[in-house]
Protein backbone atom coordinates (compact mmCIF):
# COMPACT_ATOMS: atom_id res chain seq x y z
CA UNK A 1 0.00 0.00 0.00
CA UNK A 2 2.70 2.48 0.91
CA UNK A 3 4.79 1.74 -2.51
CA UNK A 4 1.39 2.93 -4.44
CA UNK A 5 1.16 5.69 -2.21
CA UNK A 6 4.73 6.73 -2.85
CA UNK A 7 4.53 5.96 -6.81
CA UNK A 8 0.95 8.43 -6.93
CA UNK A 9 2.81 11.02 -5.17
CA UNK A 10 5.80 11.28 -7.38
CA UNK A 11 3.51 11.03 -10.65
CA UNK A 12 2.17 14.08 -8.73
CA UNK A 13 5.74 15.66 -8.38
CA UNK A 14 5.44 15.48 -4.78
CA UNK A 15 7.20 13.48 -2.07
CA UNK A 16 6.12 11.65 1.24
CA UNK A 17 7.35 13.50 4.38
CA UNK A 18 6.12 11.47 6.74
CA UNK A 19 2.80 9.02 7.10
CA UNK A 20 0.40 8.53 10.38
CA UNK A 21 -0.98 5.42 9.94
CA UNK A 22 -3.61 4.17 12.54
CA UNK A 23 -6.75 1.31 12.36
CA UNK A 24 -9.02 4.09 10.85
CA UNK A 25 -7.42 6.29 8.52
CA UNK A 26 -3.75 7.53 6.68
CA UNK A 27 -2.70 10.96 7.12
CA UNK A 28 -0.25 11.41 4.51
CA UNK A 29 1.61 14.94 4.28
CA UNK A 30 3.67 15.77 1.48
CA UNK A 31 5.90 18.10 0.51
CA UNK A 32 6.62 19.75 -2.89
CA UNK A 33 9.65 17.40 -4.93
CA UNK A 34 12.65 20.09 -4.63
CA UNK A 35 11.21 22.22 -2.35
CA UNK A 36 11.71 21.28 1.32
CA UNK A 37 9.57 24.34 2.41
CA UNK A 38 6.31 23.69 1.10
CA UNK A 39 4.11 21.48 3.13
CA UNK A 40 0.63 20.64 1.38
CA UNK A 41 -0.95 19.02 4.79
CA UNK A 42 -3.65 16.54 4.23
CA UNK A 43 -7.13 16.99 6.55
CA UNK A 44 -7.41 14.07 9.04
CA UNK A 45 -8.91 13.71 12.54
CA UNK A 46 -7.21 14.63 15.69
CA UNK A 47 -4.20 12.44 16.34
CA UNK A 48 -4.75 9.93 19.48
CA UNK A 49 -2.75 8.21 21.50
CA UNK A 50 -1.42 4.97 19.67
CA UNK A 51 -0.65 7.09 16.45
CA UNK A 52 2.35 6.08 14.25
CA UNK A 53 4.40 9.17 12.49
CA UNK A 54 6.97 7.46 9.93
CA UNK A 55 9.69 10.55 10.22
CA UNK A 56 11.90 9.53 6.30
CA UNK A 57 15.48 10.22 7.28
CA UNK A 58 17.24 11.93 10.24
CA UNK A 59 20.97 12.88 9.74
CA UNK A 60 23.59 13.42 13.04
CA UNK A 61 26.75 14.11 12.31
CA UNK A 62 29.63 12.37 14.28
CA UNK A 63 30.67 14.17 17.54
CA UNK A 64 32.21 14.42 20.86
CA UNK A 65 30.36 15.31 23.85
CA UNK A 66 32.28 15.46 27.73
CA UNK A 67 34.82 13.15 25.96
CA UNK A 68 32.74 10.27 24.96
CA UNK A 69 31.72 9.77 20.83
CA UNK A 70 28.68 9.19 19.67
CA UNK A 71 29.14 7.92 15.46
CA UNK A 72 27.66 9.21 12.33
CA UNK A 73 23.38 8.75 13.22
CA UNK A 74 21.84 7.81 9.78
CA UNK A 75 18.07 6.79 10.05
CA UNK A 76 15.71 6.01 7.42
CA UNK A 77 12.13 5.42 7.25
CA UNK A 78 11.97 5.83 11.67
CA UNK A 79 8.81 5.29 13.46
CA UNK A 80 7.46 7.18 16.41
CA UNK A 81 4.87 6.34 18.18
CA UNK A 82 2.16 9.26 20.31
CA UNK A 83 2.55 8.01 23.85
CA UNK A 84 0.86 11.28 26.00
CA UNK A 85 -1.13 14.30 24.94
CA UNK A 86 -1.32 16.14 28.09
CA UNK A 87 0.67 18.67 28.03
CA UNK A 88 1.81 18.84 24.29
CA UNK A 89 2.10 15.52 22.22
CA UNK A 90 4.84 13.11 23.42
CA UNK A 91 6.25 10.95 20.79
CA UNK A 92 8.52 8.15 21.92
CA UNK A 93 10.34 6.02 18.77
CA UNK A 94 9.08 2.94 18.06
CA UNK A 95 11.77 0.65 18.26
CA UNK A 96 15.75 1.78 19.43
CA UNK A 97 17.65 3.30 17.17
CA UNK A 98 21.49 2.99 18.67
CA UNK A 99 22.99 1.68 21.66
CA UNK A 100 24.73 3.93 24.14
CA UNK A 101 26.07 3.91 27.42
CA UNK A 102 24.08 7.36 29.78
CA UNK A 103 27.74 8.14 31.17
CA UNK A 104 30.64 5.96 30.78
CA UNK A 105 32.44 7.77 34.22
CA UNK A 106 29.46 7.05 35.92
CA UNK A 107 29.51 10.18 37.79
CA UNK A 108 26.03 10.86 39.54
CA UNK A 109 24.88 13.03 37.42
CA UNK A 110 20.97 13.86 36.74
CA UNK A 111 20.34 13.11 33.19
CA UNK A 112 19.97 16.10 31.49
CA UNK A 113 23.97 16.28 32.65
CA UNK A 114 24.83 13.21 31.31
CA UNK A 115 26.74 13.39 27.70
CA UNK A 116 24.05 10.89 26.77
CA UNK A 117 21.05 13.94 27.80
CA UNK A 118 23.35 16.85 26.49
CA UNK A 119 23.29 14.50 22.93
CA UNK A 120 19.99 13.91 22.68
CA UNK A 121 19.05 17.68 23.49
CA UNK A 122 21.65 19.42 21.77
CA UNK A 123 22.67 17.35 17.67
CA UNK A 124 20.09 15.11 17.89
CA UNK A 125 17.72 17.28 18.78
CA UNK A 126 18.89 19.70 16.47
CA UNK A 127 18.69 17.45 13.29
CA UNK A 128 14.92 16.24 14.14
CA UNK A 129 13.85 19.60 14.61
CA UNK A 130 15.49 20.44 10.81
CA UNK A 131 13.98 16.89 9.04
CA UNK A 132 10.13 17.45 11.03
CA UNK A 133 10.06 21.26 10.55
CA UNK A 134 8.83 22.12 13.92
CA UNK A 135 10.49 23.50 17.12
CA UNK A 136 10.59 20.95 19.85
CA UNK A 137 9.73 21.16 23.95
CA UNK A 138 11.87 18.21 24.53
CA UNK A 139 13.75 15.44 23.22
CA UNK A 140 14.93 13.35 26.26
CA UNK A 141 14.64 9.93 27.70
CA UNK A 142 11.32 8.73 29.25
CA UNK A 143 11.29 8.37 33.43
CA UNK A 144 10.50 5.59 35.48
CA UNK A 145 7.07 7.27 36.53
CA UNK A 146 6.22 7.82 32.58
CA UNK A 147 6.47 4.56 31.66
CA UNK A 148 5.44 2.44 35.58
CA UNK A 149 4.61 4.70 38.59
CA UNK A 150 0.78 4.69 37.58
CA UNK A 151 0.73 6.46 40.56
CA UNK A 152 2.48 9.40 39.74
CA UNK A 153 0.95 12.51 38.03
CA UNK A 154 3.52 11.83 35.05
CA UNK A 155 2.55 8.24 34.38
CA UNK A 156 1.71 7.70 30.68
CA UNK A 157 -1.44 5.13 30.20
CA UNK A 158 -0.41 3.75 27.38
CA UNK A 159 2.33 1.74 28.96
CA UNK A 160 -0.71 -0.26 31.02
CA UNK A 161 0.06 -2.90 28.30
CA UNK A 162 3.60 -4.46 29.17
CA UNK A 163 4.12 -5.58 25.18
CA UNK A 164 3.50 -1.19 24.57
CA UNK A 165 7.31 -1.06 26.69
CA UNK A 166 8.89 -3.46 24.53
CA UNK A 167 11.02 -2.64 22.05
CA UNK A 168 13.70 -4.24 19.63
CA UNK A 169 17.26 -3.22 17.36
CA UNK A 170 18.18 -5.13 14.84
CA UNK A 171 15.19 -7.51 15.00
CA UNK A 172 15.83 -8.35 18.28
CA UNK A 173 14.25 -7.76 21.59
CA UNK A 174 16.06 -5.20 23.56
CA UNK A 175 16.67 -3.22 27.03
CA UNK A 176 16.29 0.30 26.61
CA UNK A 177 16.94 3.12 28.98
CA UNK A 178 15.27 5.31 31.07
CA UNK A 179 16.04 8.76 32.39
CA UNK A 180 15.61 8.34 36.04
CA UNK A 181 18.47 7.80 38.30
CA UNK A 182 18.25 4.57 40.86
CA UNK A 183 17.41 6.02 44.02
CA UNK A 184 20.03 3.60 45.89
CA UNK A 185 22.62 3.82 43.67
CA UNK A 186 23.56 7.59 41.38
CA UNK A 187 25.63 5.74 39.29
CA UNK A 188 22.63 3.03 38.20
CA UNK A 189 19.56 4.77 35.99
CA UNK A 190 16.24 2.64 34.98
CA UNK A 191 15.69 1.05 32.34
CA UNK A 192 12.69 -1.21 30.65
CA UNK A 193 14.04 -4.95 30.17
CA UNK A 194 13.51 -6.68 27.19
CA UNK A 195 10.44 -8.27 28.46
CA UNK A 196 8.94 -5.04 28.98
CA UNK A 197 9.43 -5.51 32.79
CA UNK A 198 11.38 -2.68 34.90
CA UNK A 199 15.06 -2.55 36.12
CA UNK A 200 18.58 -1.36 37.06
CA UNK A 201 21.82 -1.07 35.38
CA UNK A 202 25.08 0.55 35.57
CA UNK A 203 25.25 4.18 33.79
CA UNK A 204 28.34 2.85 32.02
CA UNK A 205 26.79 0.11 30.65
CA UNK A 206 27.23 0.87 26.48
CA UNK A 207 25.25 -1.85 25.28
CA UNK A 208 21.90 0.19 26.67
CA UNK A 209 19.29 1.18 24.04
CA UNK A 210 18.50 4.55 23.26
CA UNK A 211 14.66 5.27 22.32
CA UNK A 212 14.47 9.06 22.47
CA UNK A 213 11.03 10.51 23.19
CA UNK A 214 10.54 14.32 22.17
CA UNK A 215 7.55 16.97 22.50
CA UNK A 216 5.94 19.05 20.58
CA UNK A 217 3.49 21.57 21.84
Amino acid sequence: MLSEIESMAEKMGLSIKSIVIDEDELDIRLKAAGNAGKELPRPSRAQQVGDRIRIDSVDVDECEIDGERFNALHLKDAEAILVDVGDGKTFLFENILFLHDIDAKESGKPFPETPLGKYLAGPFRKALENRLGADLRDVSLLSYDNVFNDKSKDYMPFFEKQTHRIKTFENDTWWWWLGTPYASNASDFCYVAHDGSGDTGSASDSDGGVAPAFRIA
